[in-house]
């Protein structure tokens, strides 16, 4: 015989069941969507949401590695237009003519390692095996956004002691003449110095700008998929108390409805 109360019973049972094991996986998970089948538009926003994001994260890395190459040269350079003030300075004591023949000689071989030492600057200054000061550093293409087309492109001037006309043989130190010559070659090379230093100042606060504000919205990215991702504890805790107090009403209903039967079936024994 059909048991009606019985049948609604069992398909409470199970639903509840259903949903029990549904809710008891997103606590164990912490995910309110782990399927397609939990929520399909909600999976697609989030989905787009998490490119995005890690797009914006391997930008993020991106760029500072572009900030570090930056610092890399302007340090160099730095340690460059050192030297050139000290090449400097020697260059004007050379200018007077209180100065012997041997000592003339004596500051245009100072001069001369000052300026090996910059050429090895210019020739040595490298990141990950690119060199960033010989002039080959020139276009250069760096991904510093989460879709494709946000580029930066950088490019270093050429710091050679040749290319600025300071090389070994462009500086004279033997007569007052020469000295106020090398002296105006080696302001002109102080000039582009500090104009290449300027660009790669500008780049590198861009960069780091750029970074902030990549953070700031990967940031609210992960919280606006955490939002539609994640599970709600307190909520799901509180929809499995309704499931399991539903589960135990479905379960006493069907022992009633068992009950009632064999009390209907005695009857005609």
């Amino acid at each position: 015989m059909f048991n009606l109360t019985q049948a609604q019973a069992i398909y409470g049972i199970n639903n509840a069941n259903k949903q029990t094991q549904v809710l008891l996986h997103q606590l164990e998970t912490g995910k309110r969507i782990n399927s397609a089948k939990d929520d399909a538009s909600g999976l697609a926003i989030a989905t787009k949401l998490q490119a995005q994001h890690r797009g914006l994260d391997q930008a993020i890395r991106n760029t500072n590695d572009a900030v570090g190459l930056t610092n890399i040269a302007d340090s160099a350079l730095k340690e460059y237009m050192d030297i050139l003030l000290e090449a400097r300075d020697k260059a004007n004591r050379a200018i007077s003519d209180t100065n012997s023949v041997e000592s003339r000689a004596a500051l245009e071989a100072d001069v001369k390692a000052l300026m090996e030492s910059a050429e090895a600057i210019a020739q040595d200054t490298a990141f990950n095996g690119m060199k960033l000061l010989d002039g080959s550093f020139s276009g250069k293409t760096f991904q510093t956004g989460a879709q494709s087309g946000q580029t930066t492109t950088i490019s270093i001037g050429d710091v050679k002691t040749a290319t600025l006309g300071i090389a070994d043989g462009d500086l004279d130190l033997t007569s007052s003449a020469g000295a106020a010559s090398a002296m105006d070659a080696i302001d002109a090379a102080m000039d582009t110095l500090n104009g290449i230093r300027a660009d790669i100042g500008a780049t590198t606060r861009g960069l780091e700008s750029r970074v902030r504000n990549m953070e700031n919205t990967s940031i609210t990215l992960k919280a606006a998929e955490s939002q539609i991702m994640e599970v709600d504890e307190a909520a799901v805790k509180a929809e499995l108390d309704k499931w399991t107090i539903r589960a135990q009403a479905a379960t006493y209903a069907f022992t009633m409805s068992q009950y009632a039967q064999q009390n209907i079936l005695r009857l005609f024994q």
